[in-house]
């Protein structure tokens, strides 16, 4: 009775675990996974030009552009959402990525389904004085703890 209850155990258990994610670390140009998420962020560009006329950094600030690829590697449909990234500046701050910015193209709340992907640009607006360090996708998924974490150049 025990072996069969172990059995049963491992054998749903640990897919299930396996599918919660954990901390992950890789550089800019190559695919992190992490759980059902895998990213890739293709360039960094510090500063970054204003996404459009309208839209400008408050003074002593300055726009980070990051483009990014969101893959869905799993089997069911996944949220992303520009909350879901900050970038860690050298103080130590997290800088929220501007959700819907540029407006064309901006990453809102969406779900990318399996097999399929988001890729398009971020804008941070941080410190003109601090350097990016590090760009952290940590979405927000019940039960999971997915974050991956893409080291930025110096």
């Amino acid at each position: 009775m025990r072996l069969a209850s172990l059995t049963l155990l491992v054998t749903f258990l640990v897919p299930l675990l396996s599918a919660c994610g954990q901390e992950v670390t890789g550089a800019v140009g190559s695919a992190v996974a992490s759980g059902d998420y895998q990213l890739t962020v293709t360039g960094i560009e510090n500063p970054a030009q204003p996404p459009d006329r309208f839209t400008n950094p408050k003074p002593g600030n300055r726009f980070v552009k990051a483009d990014v690829t969101v893959e869905n590697v799993g089997q069911q449909h996944l949220p992303v959402a520009a909350g879901s990234f900050v970038l860690r500046d050298s103080g130590g701050i997290d800088n929220a990525a501007q959700p819907g910015i540029p407006s064309d193209r901006g990453l809102r709340q969406a779900s990318i389904g399996p097999g399929q992907r988001w890729q398009g640009p971020l804008y941070f607006e941080m410190a003109a004085n601090l350097q990016p360090r590090q760009l952290v996708f940590a979405p927000s998924v019940v039960g999971w703890r997915t974050k991956i974490i893409v080291e930025t150049p110096a």
